[in-house]
C-alpha cells in the first residue's frame, strides 16, 4: 500500500531512529519525520518556559505534516512516542492517541511498538550521553494506552531484522 505511514513508537533508546534508518536503507523512498526533528524547531525559550505545551504543539505540526505528505502519496516513517500528559490534553483538547487517530486514521498507518526493558534503555541512554539516565523510566509511566499493529523486542532483534519484519508486514496489508 503506497499511501501508508509506518509509525514507530517506544521509549527513548528503544531503537526507533535506528529502525527508521534501516527501513530507509531497504526502501529509500521512505521519508522520516520525528519528535526530535520537530522538537528542535522550537526555540530554547519556548522549551524552557513550557516544555510540554510547546512539544505538544510541535507534535501536532508533525502529524499535520504527515497528513500533507500522505495526501501527496509519499511513504513516511514517524519516529515518535505516544504519551499521556495533562499538558497535551490542555493544548490539543484531546488525548495524544485521539489526535493521532483524527489526523492520521488507522487505515493509513502501521503502528509499531518497539519494546525494550527499562534497564537496557537506561544503559543505552547512558551510552548515548544526550538523554537522561532515567528518561525512559519516566516515559514508561506516562505512555498512553494503545494497541500496536506490530510489537517488536528491540533488545532481541537487530535494526535490520526489525526493518525487514515491518516492511513485510506493511507489504502484506491490502
Amino acid at each position: 500500500m503506497k499511501n501508508r505511514i509506518i509509525f514507530l513508537t517506544g521509549l527513548t533508546s528503544a531503537g526507533k531512529t535506528s529502525v527508521a534508518r534501516a527501513i530507509q536503507e531497504i526502501e529509500p523512498d521512505y521519508m522520516l519525520l520525528s519528535n526530535d526533528i520537530f522538537e528542535h524547531m522550537l526555540s530554547d525559550r519556548a522549551r524552557q518556559e513550557n516544555y510540554f505545551a510547546s512539544l505538544s504543539r510541535a507534535i501536532v505540526l508533525m502529524y499535520e505534516s504527515a497528513e500533507f505528505f500522505l495526501a501527496r502519496g509519499k511513504k513516511l516513517i514517524i519516529d515518535g512516542m505516544l504519551l499521556d500528559l495533562t499538558e497535551f490534553h490542555s493544548e490539543c483538547g484531546r488525548s495524544h492517541t485521539e489526535l493521532l487517530d483524527r489526523i492520521i486514521p488507522k487505515e493509513h498507518r502501521l503502528l509499531v511498538e518497539l519494546v525494550c526493558p527499562l534497564e537496557e534503555c537506561r544503559r543505552r541512554n547512558i551510552a548515548r550521553g544526550n538523554r537522561g539516565e532515567f528518561q525512559s523510566a519516566w516515559q514508561a509511566e506516562h505512555m498512553a494506552s494503545f494497541l500496536p499493529d506490530l510489537q517488536l523486542e528491540s533488545d532481541r532483534l537487530s535494526s535490520a531484522e526489525m526493518a525487514e519484519q515491518i516492511l513485510t508486514c506493511i507489504n502484506n496489508i491490502t
